[in-house]
């Protein structure tokens, strides 16, 4: 395997063959990231596909090469989220679960955090969609809320709420599957 940085420099003249061991690095941890954001797994691919073809397109605006996981990353985030948009998607719809003020307590979002990739994955799926995007965007990609907020065109105040609501129904289904953790609830 070549140097990253040579690798990337070689993308952004459009080498081919740069671009598809480029693909072979990042593309198994690009559509991880899809198939959080997308339940569907067809959706899934078809983001992936999306978003490739945008880093590879967009390849020549990168200023920096050592910026290049992050900013593939956040052109990943950003198609899903466009994806999902455009399906017109209703993303923040009251459930009709219970909404009291309970909260998580570290141990709790670690339990989640360690669990292998692909039962967090299933877990995560089994949120409704808004719960999904925000709990992935804050959890997992590491957005805080006014970021959030700009993102999905919400208040902040929104984004916690949707977050401390996917917190809550995450822990429904944790306990559901018999999966347990150490933690008090505060409320």
């Amino acid at each position: 395997m070549q140097d990253i940085h040579f690798l990337l420099e070689r993308c952004k003249k459009g080498d081919q063959r740069s671009q598809r061991e480029v693909y072979a690095l990042f593309g198994r941890k690009w559509m991880g990231i899809c198939a959080r954001y997308c339940k569907d797994s067809d959706d899934a691919k078809d983001v992936f596909q999306e978003a490739t073809v945008k880093i590879f397109m967009e390849m020549h605006n990168l200023k920096t090469v050592g910026a290049f996981g992050g900013w593939a990353r956040r052109i990943v985030i950003n198609t899903a989220l466009n994806f999902l948009k455009n399906r017109k998607a209703y993303w923040f719809t009251l459930q009709n679960y219970h909404s009291g003020s309970e909260q998580w307590e570290n141990s709790e979002e670690e339990t989640i955090l360690r669990m292998d990739n692909e039962k967090l994955v299933n877990i995560i799926h089994e949120l409704p969609e808004g719960y999904r995007i925000v709990f992935n965007l804050f959890m997992v990609d590491g957005y805080r809320h006014a970021e959030i907020g700009k993102l999905l065109n919400i208040s902040e105040s929104t984004s916690r709420s949707q977050l401390n609501k996917a917190k809550q129904y995450l822990k429904k289904i944790l306990t559901t599957q018999g999966i347990t953790y150490n933690a008090k609830i505060i409320g």
